[in-house]
């Protein structure tokens, strides 16, 4: 038997599977495996914008074989202009990668605005000519209806939101992942944490520029910020946001505090088949310098007022436990065939949901935490071992505590076997529709 006489579905599965170097490899060695190869070599092009990148970008459009190869575009932004992208004719995802690093209008320090080179401007401009181009009136890029923002800083340019071009582009999506970044700075204790931007961005902007423009049709969502837990502080603005198509959800770093957001998540139960949940803990209590209103959310506008008044303090201990959350969403989420809930170690360069996708679900201790904004370092508090003897440790007798600031916190939840049961129900539910 020779390579020609493998089924072609077989050939497939071999080649999809190997990087762009042992595909490049594959074409000059076989000459019947050199069209399959170059198929799977260009349907994924990466571009990093610079004048040698945008000249590759160039040839391929223009190569008459390749152009309808390419289906996914990342763009990495650099020091040339977004090109005409709607001449790929077969182009349906597009990957924006900015920098982790970003700033507002204003910065802390000089060392800041030395290190920030991708600026809120900067940013703008790349945004504004992708959208150009996809809803370009000579070749509108109408097949596009995944778009994917790595690094999207937590500033809106509504200039850019308003424009009939973005517009056109955001309505016909059905599949959008966010990666969202803030300013940071390194030289005092939890900046980010007064700052303006994330309070405005979640309360708001994040549903009335990027999230409403979609709602009618998108079937995909993906939310994952990377500063710290997202949904209590900065609280995030979902309830009532409905997504009537909506198929998977995937939330990375989200934080449990109300029951609200279990029940915005099950309110989707008539079509969502996938739910994944990734580090997105229950915070069941906080220490707060700042007057709480009777929701339990701070009042924090503005927000350097928050910063210098520290006199007035509140706290809140809650009820919700995991085994609540599972057993609502086994019930409320009737055609769900896909979950996973883990907590795995995030490291630098580490991309969200990716470690994810194969997933299954497990409880783990990370699954709580509290908030201590007294506390000097992380703010937001995971359980760590009573005892750091070995033989309690392996024994499963330590215990588990938080150290933190916080004179009285409330002790580590109790209900390892009732949340360990519900997870079981919930995954024999899913495995019964897969």
């Amino acid at each position: 038997m020779t390579l020609e006489d493998l089924p072609d579905e077989l050939i497939e599965l071999c080649l999809q599977d190997l990087d762009k170097g042992c595909l490049r490899n594959l074409r000059l060695m076989n000459r019947f495996l050199a069209p399959r190869a170059t198929k799977y070599l260009y349907r994924h092009l990466s571009v990093r914008f610079t004048r040698r990148g945008v000249k590759k970008c160039f040839l391929i459009r223009k190569h008459e074989r390749l152009n309808p190869l390419v289906n996914r575009l990342t763009i990495v932004p650099s020091t040339e202009p977004v090109p005409d992208l709607p001449r790929f004719r077969s182009l349906q995802s597009v990957e924006v990668k900015f920098l982790i690093e970003c700033a507002a209008a204003y910065l802390p320090t000089d060392f800041v605005e030395w290190r920030v080179w991708e600026t809120v401007g900067f940013r703008s401009e790349v945004l504004m000519g992708l959208v150009q181009g996809l809803n370009s009136e000579e070749h509108p890029a109408t097949k596009v209806h995944d778009l994917t923002i790595s690094n999207l800083q937590d500033v809106v340019d509504t200039t850019l939101a308003s424009s009939k071009d973005y517009k056109a582009v955001m309505l016909r999506l059905d599949s959008l992942s966010l990666h969202i970044v803030s300013e940071t700075d390194e030289y005092i204790i939890h900046p980010d944490f007064y700052l303006p931007e994330p309070y405005r961005f979640f309360g708001n902007d994040l549903r009335q520029y990027w999230l409403e423009p979609t709602c009618d049709k998108l079937k995909h969502l993906r939310l994952h910020y990377r500063e710290k837990p997202w949904a209590y502080l900065p609280y995030c603005n979902l309830p009532g946001l409905h997504f009537p198509s909506l198929k998977s959800l995937s939330l990375s770093r989200m934080t449990f505090t109300h029951e609200w957001q279990v029940d915005w998540i099950t309110s989707h139960g008539s079509t969502l088949t996938s739910v994944t949940l990734e580090d997105c803990p229950i915070a069941h209590g906080a220490f707060i310098a700042m007057p709480l209103r009777a929701d339990r959310y701070p009042a924090l506008e503005p927000c350097e007022s928050a910063r210098n008044d520290v006199s007035r303090c509140g706290e809140w201990k809650y009820d919700l436990r995991w085994h609540h959350c599972f057993q609502r969403l086994n019930l409320g989420l009737a055609h769900l065939r896909h979950f996973a809930v883990t907590y795995e170690p995030w490291r630098p360069g580490d991309t969200p949901f990716e470690v994810t996708a194969d997933s299954s679900a497990r409880v783990a201790v990370q699954r709580y935490c509290i908030f201590d904004q007294d506390n000097k370092g992380n703010i937001w508090i995971k359980p760590v071992p009573g005892s750091w003897s070995q033989e309690d440790v392996a024994a499963g007798t330590a215990g588990l505590r938080y150290h933190c600031n916080w004179k009285r916190p409330p002790p580590y939840p109790d209900c390892e076997h009732e949340d360990l049961e519900a997870l079981e129900e919930l995954l024999e539910a899913v495995r019964g529709r897969s």
